[in-house]
């Protein structure tokens, strides 16, 4: 039948635009094997309509790239904002002049209850901290596409979401009869995602307690080194970048959804109206409070910036520097059987096996040279902690 399950020539990337567009339910966005969420198509509910492949990334044959691109960076002007933000605080400051001006805000959150990343609809001030921080796995985009089918076409919105998910949502919006017009679209720069069974597996090996919350890309060893926070009733337990498995895990690159090795949504900017990220490279190198840099490609992503400049010091950017230290661009080398590996050893004995597994197969000198760097690393954390605080 004409559906998404027929003539692919990329992997799926789990963006839920072919169950938000499919008019008579019959694709449902599941957990795979390894937990991440890849579409069910009920074959005997599909019309064979394909509107699933024409808004499908597995299905693209092109993709577009704007003309003109427009580079920024800055900083927020508030400083318990900027301390509280993962880079400079752009999101914040998008988020604040948004709902100023009666727009909703969808982005990622973490529902602690369930352990799992989930996009959801803020339309407070208040609420703006439970969107920031990187999770680096996947999201259930599932509850904010539903809500995003049910609102009326002359709502407001800004929308956050990785590269993937911002063009499924830009292809759902254009291919259906959703036509919401004032809508706003701002992706990340991104390296990759990793499965939910991943932060999942991690969780069990944790040892702290009753945790209430978890602060994700947190500033505790300042902007260049990221940890996470877990939050209980009486303190506030950090991770260390260097020798965290969850951390190790995702920078491996072994534990990626398939279509973030090759990605063609992360290379081509230009489907969303600003793409944001930290500004990495040497200009900032001893910056420890967070800078953040800013692509615009449309004239919505104009305007929202100069909304913005309320709550945010903007300055003009070089585009060729930001760019230069941005992985948007690359790909990661990608081998089926040991990915394979990696994922049934995650399952059958945790992260720290599937992690030993790993690092069994580099390299003595590669495995040497690796400690030497965590150790080294988690002496400068404790360092820059301490200085810190």
């Amino acid at each position: 039948m004409n559906n998404i399950n027929v003539g692919r020539i990329r992997d799926c990337t789990g963006c839920f635009a072919c169950s938000a567009i499919c008019a008579k339910n019959a694709i449902h966005m599941c957990p795979d094997g390894n937990g991440f969420f890849k579409p069910d198509v009920n074959l005997d509910a599909c019309i064979g309509c394909g509107l699933c492949t024409d808004v499908c990334y597995s299905h693209a044959d092109t993709f577009n790239t704007a003309d003109s691109l427009k580079a920024y960076y800055g900083w927020h002007k508030d400083h318990s904002v900027l301390m509280n933000s993962a880079s400079g605080g752009i999101t914040s400051a998008i988020c604040q002049a948004a709902i100023h001006n009666g727009f909703m805000v969808i982005g990622c959150t973490y529902d602690n209850n369930e352990k799992k990343a989930k996009h959801c609809i803020i339309r407070e001030i208040k609420d703006i901290p439970k969107i920031l921080g990187s999770k680096y796995f996947q999201s259930d985009m599932s509850d904010a596409v539903s809500v995003l089918k049910s609102l009326p076409v002359d709502s407001k919105i800004v929308f956050f979401g990785t590269p993937c998910q911002i063009l499924g949502i830009k292809r759902f919006l254009t291919k259906s009869h959703f036509r919401i017009k004032n809508i706003y679209l701002v992706e990340l720069f991104c390296h990759g995602i990793v499965s939910p069974l991943v932060w999942k597996e991690y969780i069990k090996l944790s040892k702290v307690k009753d945790v209430k919350e978890v602060k994700f890309r947190t500033k505790h060893y300042g902007w260049h080194i990221p940890a996470n926070e877990f939050v209980t009733n009486r303190k506030t337990i950090p991770t260390k970048r260097s020798g965290d498995a969850f951390f190790n895990a995702y920078y491996s690159k072994e534990f990626f959804n398939k279509s973030c090795y090759d990605c063609e949504a992360k290379k081509n900017i230009g489907n969303a109206d600003l793409r944001i990220g930290d500004y990495w490279g040497n200009r900032f190198i001893d910056n420890k409070k967070g800078v953040s840099c800013i692509i615009s490609s449309s004239l919505k992503g104009e305007q929202l910036l100069e909304e913005a400049k309320a709550y945010f010091e903007l300055f003009n950017g070089d585009l060729k520097e930001i760019l230069g230290a941005q992985s948007f661009d690359r790909t990661h080398p990608f081998d089926e059987k040991q990915w394979n590996e990696n994922y049934e050893a995650l399952k059958d004995s945790g992260i720290k096996c599937s992690l030993r597994h790993i690092e069994k197969r580099k390299p003595l000198a590669s495995r040497i040279k690796r400690r030497i760097y965590v150790l080294l690393s988690n002496i400068k954390n404790s360092v820059t902690s301490h200085l810190s605080h």
